[in-house]
């Protein structure tokens, strides 16, 4: 018995390799594979520890933002940023996995209690680079006396 082997295999395995180059990410930040948004979008979210969050009117939070992943974090990268969606300010974080954040008088004056979101960048530091955002909202509370409140 004589058995046929066929000669497109290794095209099978070049395939996939090809297909990732592609179209695992265009360049546009964004992950476009199935894998890069099951890593991202489904792995990763946004924690906050010690609520409620006061913020006083300078120095930072009460509470802190904190990423928390279902896989390994080894290979990844954060950076955040707090937006106030009623008045378009937003403050930069410093990167790392957590954030306690300041939030300046003019981030909301005069409001005792305001909503904001808060996002989270993240990036694959190595081959193949993936990068993604993930947000949440957060309500924030000024400290009694403190931005006019």
């Amino acid at each position: 018995m004589t058995m046929v082997i066929p000669r497109f295999g290794p095209v099978v395995l070049v395939f996939p390799i090809v297909f990732c180059f592609m179209s695992c990410n265009r360049g546009e930040g964004t992950p476009t594979s199935p894998l890069a948004a099951f890593l991202f979008s489904e792995g990763i979210t946004i924690a906050i520890q010690n609520e409620p969050c006061i913020a006083p009117a300078t120095g930072g939070m009460s509470c802190s933002f904190v990423v928390m992943a279902t896989f390994s974090r080894q290979d990844l990268s954060f950076n955040w940023r707090i937006e106030n969606p009623a008045n378009g300010r937003a403050s930069q974080g410093p990167p790392g996995p957590q954030i306690n954040p300041s939030l300046p008088c003019d981030f909301s004056s005069g409001v005792a209690r305001f909503e904001v979101l808060v996002k989270l960048f993240v990036w694959r530091t190595r081959i193949p680079e993936f990068t993604d955002t993930v947000t949440r909202t957060a309500t924030i509370t000024r400290a009694p006396g403190a931005c006019g409140t």
